[in-house]
């Protein structure tokens, strides 16, 4: 039941994306498909690259293994700004990306939330209290991929894999906790910076799950080679370094 939800999840979201996508694009414009917890820090970004270069730029979020798969099946995209490098090495192995315009440029925790009012869950430790427990879905979303690898690392997934509810992305993830409708959840450290309706009660150990890199592609049939590897490069400028910092990532490219 659970593997059909997923097939059902992913035609949904591939079909909105990819006309969402071909439908936002213009003759000038780049489309940047990202992760769904990059929204609060590209919006700014972006806005500041196209004033500084009159390069309008369209944004296409959701989970990065939703958006990878509308770029396979032929979405228009200019970039790909993934929160894992799987989904980025899929593009490259299926010819859609160049490891030369590939790179990763930041970083992120994987954190528990709980509501802001709660006071009964403290620690990972106290998760056997929660009724339901919010994770993206581990097979789209990497914030969910990661939470299923670092609560099996721990030994409390088989005892905690039936409280689970899974969100099409990081931010559905967020909203569940913020809302109540779930009593925690795992997300960025980003994400749970975003709202003043839930807080962090532990960061989750790095050595629990892979490290969470951000690569950002640029996708190899683009129309606007040029004005991509402008955005690219932006992205990897000073001014970009600490606009993501400011949003709770940890830039890796150095000054």
């Amino acid at each position: 039941m659970y593997r059909i939800f997923v097939a059902v999840l992913l035609s949904a979201l591939l079909i909105t994306g990819c006309s969402k996508a071909e439908n936002s694009q213009d003759n000038h414009a780049l489309t940047v498909s990202a992760a769904a917890s990059l929204a609060d820090v590209l919006e700014p970004l972006t806005d500041q690259f196209t004033q500084e270069t009159g390069i309008p730029v369209h944004l296409n979020f959701a989970s990065s293994g939703t958006l990878e798969k509308q770029i396979e099946a032929g979405a228009s995209a200019d970039l790909f700004f993934s929160a894992a490098e799987n989904y980025t090495n899929q593009l490259i192995d299926k010819g859609l990306a160049d490891k030369k315009w590939v790179k990763p440029l930041v970083s992120n925790k994987l954190v528990l939330i709980v509501p802001k009012n709660s006071d009964e869950i403290h620690s990972i430790d106290d998760l056997a209290m929660a009724k339901v427990i919010a994770i993206g879905t581990p097979e789209l979303v990497p914030a969910g991929e990661y939470a299923k690898e670092a609560l099996t690392s721990l030994h409390l997934w088989g005892a905690l894999e039936a409280k689970m509810v899974y969100g099409k992305d990081v931010r559905q993830v967020l909203s569940y906790v913020e809302t109540g409708n779930a009593d925690a959840g795992l997300v960025y450290l980003s994400d749970a910076e975003t709202s003043t309706k839930v807080k962090t009660v532990q960061v989750l150990p790095d050595a629990s799950h892979q490290l969470i890199l951000y690569p950002c592609a640029i996708i190899k049939n683009s129309d606007h080679q040029k004005e991509a590897k402008k955005l690219f490069h932006y992205l990897q400028s000073k001014t970009a370094m600490q606009l993501f910092k400011k949003y709770g990532f940890e830039p890796l490219v150095k000054e």
